[in-house]
């Protein structure tokens, strides 16, 4: 397998989907077929896949706690040297307050989430946030695959 992807392979995936967990199925799919063209190996997979379902459960139980929430957006971007999923939800914030005090989620809520710590350890890189942007709150988890 190639380190990097040839440039006619570069590209982008997005999907929006209802704030439901009996959708996660499609993200799944999508990630699957993405990771397959890249050359990734089944390990590879079905890490990546568990990792993404826990990663938009986690954005769908904090919207609704947090947000007055639109849909699940989901971005593959395939990339020469990694492939990076940014899973995210935007809405309006019950929080205000909050989110212009503390602009990213803080590593406490992170650390004792159970299917936080599991999605680190599956993914080569992992980052989360929560953005206040015109009068809507953006929170979002990043998963990155090395190439």
């Amino acid at each position: 397998m190639a380190n990097c992807l040839p440039k006619d392979q570069l590209g982008q995936v997005e999907l929006l989907l209802p704030l439901n967990e009996r959708y996660l199925t499609i993200p799944r799919l999508a990630l699957g077929d993405v990771f397959d063209k890249a050359g990734l190996d089944l390990c590879d997979i079905a890490g990546y896949k568990a990792a993404l379902t826990e990663a938009c459960r986690n954005l769908i139980h904090f919207s609704y706690r947090n947000l007055e929430p639109h849909r699940l957006r989901l971005v593959f971007l395939t990339e020469p040297n990694q492939i990076r999923i940014v899973c995210s939800v935007r809405g309006e914030c019950y929080c205000e307050q909050r989110v212009k005090t503390h602009p990213i989620l803080r590593q406490q809520e992170a650390a004792q989430d159970l299917d936080l710590l599991m999605v680190t350890s599956l993914v080569d890189h992992f980052r989360t946030g929560l953005r206040l942007v015109n009068g809507e709150c953006i929170a979002f988890v990043e998963l990155v695959k090395f190439l």
